[in-house]
């Protein structure tokens, strides 16, 4: 990492990468709602590779210009 970055940004990059190895993050687990408030994934849950490239819907609080 850069010299640039704050040791506690590389110390929370490091936690983060240990929970995504060790399956305690991810970054699609729900609860996930919809722009409409609909909730599309529930909590605990994850989206697998299937799911998520068959998204056809936008997620809250996620804009796109």
């Amino acid at each position: 990492m850069s010299k640039l970055v704050l040791p506690q940004i590389k110390n929370i990059v490091e936690l983060v990468k240990y929970d995504i190895k060790t399956e305690e993050f991810h970054p699609f687990r729900g609860p996930i709602f919809d722009r409409e408030g609909n909730l599309r994934v529930p909590e605990g849950e994850d989206l697998n590779d299937e799911e998520l490239i068959k998204m056809d819907w936008f997620v809250d609080n996620i804009y796109y210009s």
